[in-house]
């Protein structure tokens, strides 16, 4: 970059245009310096070299836009520099082609490939046998260390085993099918430290030798944790139903051939083992271990088996990190990923995240505004994710939440909470049934309609919950600076519990979920990642308005396959708010110490329909969540500087 400002000065640029591109626009681009410091130089060298030109663009591309989001628009501190890199004339999302596996096909609550998900076997908080091998997630008895880059690795996880035994088998199978000259590649991705990369590479070397000699010499003793786990592995995923051929033909006619080729690697910042191009002719087979550098801006060719296992909590950072998404021909069927539930929990719920981003950006489009006057929001995960590097967010602090168009939902409740909540959710429904009459356009038998904000803002304020970016009290203020005369709609949602009922309703089926204990407070957010589900704030619409909202939602997106849209979608101009009023039936609940005297859980759901005239909301951030931010940020530095 600093090349091509000292060209740059060489001539007269006054009667030349630019156009300048910027991949991987949210990395290296964004200005991390802290306010009053001279800005980071990578940031400095783009604007200084568009500062040369009278008619210039700039055009950022990337597939987490995040902390392009957060540049401060108004950023003009060095006339030498003139504007920062925020997109202020327009983001536009570009489509998935019909043949590339996103997001939304793997992680999404009605995905395609869910079926790729592998989930690592887990005790009551983590993989208790991954943890062991690669200690990363944090445990109350803090009976494992976090992994150091001087920790030694004494043995491989027997999920690992499994993972590259299926490998394997992946490899015949795609011999069989007649792909025989095509790159396959398994992705080992559990830390950053390099010392360990070459630790697991080894380890890796070792079980294929073993394998290898088990094939050549197949007598029990080689065979008992070689073939004998292939063979587990060939039945657990039903591979025959794939092959077409029996598991002794695939094993004496294929399997040997295609585990000959496959060796093991390592991609990281001291080591280079992906020379695809040196195997053209027919095609690398390899099990690669690495860390960062498997992620950003490289393809992984052929990828259908990845081992994922990092405590990585930003949003960012996870998606480029999914090295899984892309072209999968032909062989879209046999890729997996072996992962926690948690880290599929935290994709999944990111993917929302994009979802909803880009839904913005379209209502953006169709409302003819540009990013600077439109501002666009990124939803705060309930979960211990952020949306990216806290030196990428310093100007966050500065935005304000609205609520126009937004569903916000209960997180968690701390147990010691519950029996209140309960009571003031009976309270609440007692009291509000003899004042209103029934919502003649609810789906659900207890649903009412003409509510008072004063009502719903004394029942929010009493709650003990947490939501995703607010407190209740400031909740409970923002429904009355803003909503002070609205008619709200209130609704039960039922379904899968048993018949109950509360003061002021009829017999319903309360809702049945399987939540989690954590800490002393009872969580939502699971692979469900919503409580009500999916277009629940379709509820209380006529059946006019919600056609009109699905045929707007088909024509600004005529090339995505029809799909469930989200709470947000329902949420237009001009209906009425809505409360939704969640009674919960645990279904963990006799196989949870802490819920064994818990029969129901009361839980909120609010939708607040479009309105550009809502004035925002302060979100503050209590210490815990800024500390450990702070720590984020010193370990991604540390990262950074490890992979320079």
């Amino acid at each position: 970059m600093q090349s091509v400002l000292s060209w740059l000065n060489i001539g007269n640029l006054s009667n030349h245009s630019l156009l300048l591109i910027d991949d991987e626009a949210d990395n290296a681009s964004i200005n991390t310096a802290q306010s009053g410091e001279d800005p980071t130089a990578i940031n400095s060298l783009i604007r200084q070299i568009l500062q040369k030109f009278e008619k210039k663009s700039y055009v950022g591309i990337t597939a987490t836009p995040f902390a392009n989001i957060f540049i401060d628009p108004n950023e003009t501190k060095d006339q030498m520099l003139a504007d920062d890199l925020f997109p202020r004339d327009f983001i536009y999302s570009l489509a998935f082609p019909d043949n590339y596996i996103g997001p939304e096909q793997i992680f999404g609550e009605n995905g395609k490939y869910k079926s790729m998900i592998e989930t690592l076997p887990k005790g009551k908080k983590f993989d208790p046998d991954t943890e062991e091998c690669f200690p990363q997630f944090d445990h109350p008895e803090k009976k494992f260390f976090k992994l150091k880059a001087d920790s030694r690795i004494k043995k491989l996880p027997e999920s690992l085993y499994d993972a590259m035994s299926y490998f394997l088998l992946v490899n015949a199978i795609r011999d069989f099918r007649g792909e025989t000259r095509t790159h396959r590649t398994m992705m080992i991705h559990v830390t950053r430290f390099t010392s360990i990369h070459e630790q697991i590479k080894d380890r890796v070397d070792e079980w294929l030798m073993k394998v290898r000699k088990a094939l050549r010499e197949p007598i029990p003793d080689n065979t008992i944790d070689t073939v004998d786990r292939l063979k587990r592995v060939f039945d657990k995923f039903e591979l025959d139903k794939k092959v077409k051929i029996s598991w002794d033909e695939l094993l004496y006619e294929c399997i040997p051939k295609a585990v000959s080729p496959i060796t093991a690697g390592i991609q990281n910042a001291l080591e280079n083992d992906l020379h695809y191009d040196a195997h053209s002719a027919h095609g690398l087979r390899i099990i690669v271990v690495g860390g960062n550098s498997l992620s950003r801006g490289l393809t992984l060719e052929g990828l259908c088996v990845s081992y994922f296992y990092r405590n990585v909590t930003a949003y960012d950072t996870l998606m480029q990190m999914g090295r899984w998404f892309g072209y999968r021909p032909n062989y879209a069927d046999l890729c997996k990923i072996w992962t926690t539930d948690k880290i599929a929990e935290w994709y999944g719920y990111i993917t929302d995240t994009m979802q909803d981003l880009k839904d913005d950006l379209r209502m953006m489009r169709r409302q003819q505004r540009t990013p600077a006057d439109f501002g666009v929001r990124i939803k705060l995960s309930p979960s211990v994710l952020s949306i990216t590097a806290p030196n990428k967010m310093q100007n966050a602090a500065k935005y304000q939440i609205s609520f126009s168009r937004q569903f916000v939902e209960t997180n968690e409740i701390p147990l010691k909470a519950l029996a209140d909540n309960e009571q003031r959710i009976r309270d609440f429904i007692q009291s509000i049934s003899n004042k209103y009459p029934h919502a003649t356009n609810s789906r659900y038998p207890n649903a009412w309609s003409g509510v008072s904000s004063a009502d719903i803002a004394n029942l929010v304020r009493e709650m003990d919950q947490t939501s995703t970016s607010f407190s209740t009290k400031e909740m409970s203020e923002h429904i009355l600076r803003n909503l002070s005369n609205a008619k709200w709609d209130v609704v039960i949602p039922t379904g899968g519990g048993k018949n109950i009922s509360l003061k002021g309703t009829v017999p319903f089926e309360p809702l049945a979920r399987t939540v989690k204990v954590d800490y002393g407070s009872v969580v939502f957010y699971g692979r469900k990642r919503t409580i009500g589900g999916f277009e629940l704030t379709s509820d209380c619409l006529t059946e006019s308005q919600i056609e009109n909202i699905k045929s707007e939602f088909r024509e600004l997106n005529p090339e995505e396959p029809e799909r469930r849209l989200s709470n947000r979608a329902y949420l237009i101009k001009d209906r009425n708010p809505i409360l939704f009023v969640y009674v919960i039936e645990p279904l963990n609940r006799d196989k949870t110490s802490e819920l064994k005297r818990t029969k129901l859980i009361f839980a909120l759901g609010i939708g607040f329909p479009e309105n550009e005239n809502a004035r925002p909301v302060n979100v503050t951030i209590n210490k815990a969540i800024r500390d450990r931010l702070n720590q984020e940020a010193m370990e991604q530095q540390v990262e950074s500087e490890d992979e320079n």
